[in-house]
């Protein structure tokens, strides 16, 4: 069956090509449910996804606009946010080239008063070796393995 303009038949990526960007919005109409008819097409790409049918690839920058809407529009809990995108960065069909430190950020998110921006920060200055970060923000003091600096 053709598929009507601007659509793509998931079922039709070949195994092993490269992972197609996506945008934040699929991955919070996934989430989310919401609008239903997005919902469901986002639904058929994430299946597809967890079939191996389909590769995606998640920017930081996408996550970091998912995590800020799920908290600011939704009102969702960070414990619930880290969680669905924890699972979400854990199949390998997900593709980042940094996951380990969008997962890092994702814990750090979820056990600190970060924000996420911040959280991210973290991770990679954690992962990083360097120690340091010059901020006002005195929320990175609670991060083992962070020393904030303010700048003099």
């Amino acid at each position: 069956m053709a598929q009507p303009p601007g659509e793509r038949d998931t079922d039709a990526v070949t195994p092993g090509a490269e992972p197609v960007p996506v945008d934040a919005h699929v991955i919070l109409r996934y989430l989310t449910d919401a609008p239903a008819d997005q919902a469901e097409h986002a639904a058929r790409l994430f299946e597809a996804v967890a079939a191996g049918r389909a590769a995606i690839l998640v920017e930081d920058v996408v996550l970091a606009e998912v995590v800020w809407t799920l908290a600011s529009f939704y009102r969702r809990p960070k414990s619930e946010i880290a969680s669905l995108l924890l699972t979400l960065l854990a199949d390998d069909s997900v593709h980042n080239p940094d996951r380990e430190t969008l997962q890092l950020a994702l814990a750090l998110f979820d056990a600190n008063t970060l924000d996420f921006a911040g959280a991210l920060l973290a991770a990679r200055v954690l992962q990083t070796g360097n120690r340091d970060i010059y901020s006002f923000d005195r929320d990175f003091d609670r991060v083992p393995g962070i020393t904030r600096r303010e700048p003099a």
